[in-house]
């Protein structure tokens, strides 16, 4: 997750949006949507939550604006209810949770709450307890639900470094990198002679990609973790990620009325085939935490197994 924001410049940037709407006709745009005030309506603000997350710099809402442009200010009183509830519906209504801001500011004389909702790098983000595909973006100035292409492309259009190469933890120390990663079965595996010093070590993991050097730590990538992590939980997030990327991957699949495989998997997710081990871990995690299933389950061969969505 992201915040592409700071409070001041995210300031600047919903003042532009709201003059943009009002200025020269009124209407609500993409990026801002006025508000008369709270409505009771818990599943149709989390839709707007999940359309605001789904832009690629976020949006707003701005409360203390009527449906003919008009404006009044917003008391202490309802901007703490407003906040209350949508923070709730960011933080458990969502198919991940969104940390968004809020700051009341003075406008033609009026003072409006303003709540940032930040666009999310994992996209899309979609209706908790629901289906992928239940997933909204903005249009026309509307909340709206995506159809299946727009999914699949919003999908296509997040993926950035292939996900072997992206980050798994941060500003790690030497001893702790060793600590983490199980560098011993990686010598046994490749049946290589374990070296004498712990920078040899740390120089085969840099070549390999398990690792990569920033300043005077190092970083653990997706590849190191998931085929050599002592213990995954000491990696946070990622067992959500891996499973969120396989579960999306599989429901493109089924949309292009062809079934989830380990191979169709490594390819989308750039991963060699040296390291068809590290697939089959997140596929098992996939299929354990029921988002997947297998396609004939009778079946006895992992390699050549298929796979389709939950509600499939």
């Amino acid at each position: 997750m992201r915040i592409k924001f700071s409070i001041v410049s995210w300031k600047e940037k919903a003042i532009k949006y709201l003059k943009d709407s009002l200025y020269s006709i009124p209407i609500e745009l993409n990026e801002i949507d006025w508000k008369s005030g709270l409505s009771p309506k818990s599943d149709r603000l989390a839709q707007h939550l999940c359309a605001f997350s789904n832009l690629p710099d976020g949006g707003f809402l701005v409360f203390g604006v009527n449906d003919d442009a008009s404006m009044f200010s917003v008391t202490k009183e309802q901007t703490d209810t407003i906040v209350r509830a949508l923070g709730n519906i960011a933080l458990n209504n969502l198919s991940q949770s969104v940390q968004i801001q809020h700051n009341t500011i003075e406008y033609n004389g009026n003072y409006l709450l303003f709540v940032h909702i930040p666009g999310q790098t994992e996209k899309p983000v979609y209706l908790r307890g629901k289906t992928i595909f239940d997933s909204y973006h903005r249009s026309a100035g509307q909340t709206v639900k995506m159809s299946p292409q727009e999914v699949k492309q919003i999908i296509s259009e997040s993926q950035g470094l292939l996900f072997h190469e992206q980050i798994a933890l941060t500003r790690v120390a030497d001893d702790d990198v060793l600590r983490l990663l199980d560098y011993d079965c990686y010598f046994q595996l490749t049946r290589r002679s374990f070296p004498g010093s712990k920078q040899v070590i740390l120089d085969m993991l840099v070549n390999e990609e398990f690792i990569v050097k920033q300043d005077d730590y190092w970083n653990i990538t997706n590849l190191g973790a998931l085929l050599f992590a002592r213990d995954l939980a000491k990696f946070k997030g990622l067992q959500y990620k891996t499973i969120r990327a396989c579960y999306q991957h599989c429901c493109l699949k089924y949309m292009e009325r062809e079934k989830m495989t380990n191979q169709s998997f490594r390819v989308r997710m750039g991963i060699n085939e040296e390291n068809a081990a590290m697939v089959s871990r997140i596929i098992k995690e996939t299929v354990n935490s029921g988002y997947i299933k297998g396609f004939n389950p009778e079946s006895v061969s992992k390699k050549h197994a298929k796979y389709i969505p939950f509600w499939a």
